[in-house]
């Protein structure tokens, strides 16, 4: 009878585990981090250009849009320069980089 217990406990902690980082993992939606890339934006000091338009992307690992989502990203395009500033998060919405393209510079931005 013990181990009949033993094992059902420990399938039920396993099970308790498995929905505790599923729900961690599905609490961090492209919702939360387009939240979170807005802040990242909101904080760089960007002077004498204005916002034409962005795009929010899924960055994939592995093969296209089967592989694993493994961050996001926004390109925002400006009407004074030809280029963009890269903003990317972690799928986790954690900071991983931030950059300019083309002709767009910031000040403090790295450039590529």
């Amino acid at each position: 009878m013990k181990k009949i217990f033993a094992g059902m406990l420990a399938g039920l902690t396993l099970v308790a585990l498995t929905s505790s980082v599923s729900a961690s993992v599905l609490a961090y939606s492209s919702d939360s981090c387009k939240g979170t890339i807005k802040d990242i934006y909101n904080n760089i000091e960007i002077k004498n250009l204005t916002l034409k338009s962005s795009s929010f992307l899924p960055i994939y690992g592995g093969f296209g849009d089967s592989g694993t989502i493994m961050g996001f990203e926004t390109w925002y395009s400006f009407n004074e320069c030809k280029g963009n500033l890269v903003v990317h998060v972690d799928r986790a919405c954690g900071f991983a980089n931030v950059y300019t393209t083309g002709s767009c510079k910031i000040e403090g931005v790295p450039s590529y």
